[in-house]
């Protein structure tokens, strides 16, 4: 938003500008209860089950999580249920691509905000068979949308 003319094209993994569904709303009043009861192994735990395949990774993932100040962590979901950046996104010029697990169906109505506000070429894929964990359990396909957009935005006239 603040550099257009460094900016060829925005990719966004399970983005959105604004905390307004009952659901994400509501899994963020989840993680500011939980940290405030310091219930930080129980976090780190539900985190890396639902984020990692395998045993090492979930194991490695917990125990970085437990490292974590609850007290850090509250805040985090705190500034997160009220940030709002959709009237912002009419800065955004160049083309935007939005990536979403196809089960993570509780944010693809995001899609429509990045829509109406954005003036350059939004697209979405839904990525098959996962939620919001794209990045960690669908990584080859995932690298491969990513270069994909990589190489269609190359020539995008904003850049420099």
């Amino acid at each position: 938003m603040n550099y257009p003319e460094r900016t060829s094209g925005i990719m966004l993994i399970g983005g959105f500008s604004e905390v307004n569904s009952f659901l994400l709303r509501n899994e963020f009043k989840l993680g500011i209860w939980a940290t405030s009861k310091k219930l930080m192994g129980l976090i780190s735990n539900v985190l890396a089950i639902a984020h990692e395949k395998k045993r090492e990774n979930k194991k490695d993932l917990s125990s970085y999580i437990k490292k974590v100040s609850p007290e850090f962590l509250e805040e985090y979901y705190r500034m997160g249920l009220v940030y709002n950046a959709t009237d912002r996104l009419k800065k955004i010029t160049c083309p935007l691509l939005l990536i979403y697990g196809q089960r993570d169906d509780y944010v693809h109505h995001y899609r429509h905000l990045f829509k109406k506000y954005i003036s350059g070429d939004v697209s979405m894929i839904l990525v098959g068979n996962t939620g919001h964990q794209v990045p960690t359990k669908k990584v080859h396909a995932l690298n491969h949308i990513l270069k994909e957009f990589i190489n269609q935005t190359k020539t995008h006239p904003s850049y420099s």
